[in-house]
């Protein structure tokens, strides 16, 4: 039952995120901090490196998932790799949903005999997560008329 939600929860979070990058656009926050040939280069790495750090982990309960654990923490660090190095609000968020279905899938794999724990989590996360996240770029279009970072210093105190 878990699984199932944990799907549904990653198409609704995608659902809503992209309903909202298409009808928010900015050209000028569609910058990276990295070029995408170097983007795409530094994800690899990072998958790679990720199977590498699961390998030598010993869980009993788990020895048959750690490719399933290594997936849940490239999807977390892909997600921070997103975050740090995208300008996009919403791209950012998007990383923000990456990072939090790395975590999802940990704690389902880690946490098997608590479900009520991992279906509470993923059932409040698109709701609470991701519909703010969405509405909060929306309001932030609409006053700054724009989703670049880099020009939000109207919001330094």
């Amino acid at each position: 039952m878990g699984d199932n939600r944990l799907l549904y929860q990653s198409s609704t979070r995608s659902t809503y995120l992209g309903f909202a990058f298409r009808k928010l656009s900015d050209p000028s926050a569609n910058i990276s901090v990295i070029k995408p040939a170097l983007l795409m280069l530094l994800a690899a790495v990072i998958v790679i490196l990720c199977w590498f750090v699961v390998e030598p982990i010993q869980i009993p309960m788990v020895a048959e998932l750690k490719p399933a654990l290594a997936v849940s923490l490239g999807h977390f660090m892909l997600g921070l790799l997103c975050i740090v190095t995208q300008r996009n609000i919403l791209k950012q968020a998007f990383g923000y949903c990456l990072m939090e279905n790395g975590s999802h899938l940990t704690l389902a794999l880690l946490a098997w005999r608590a479900p009520e724990l991992v279906e509470i989590g993923i059932a409040t996360d698109a709701i609470f997560a991701v519909i703010v996240m969405a509405v909060l770029a929306r309001k932030i279009y609409r006053t700054l008329n724009t989703l670049n970072v880099d020009q939000l210093t109207a919001l330094k105190g």
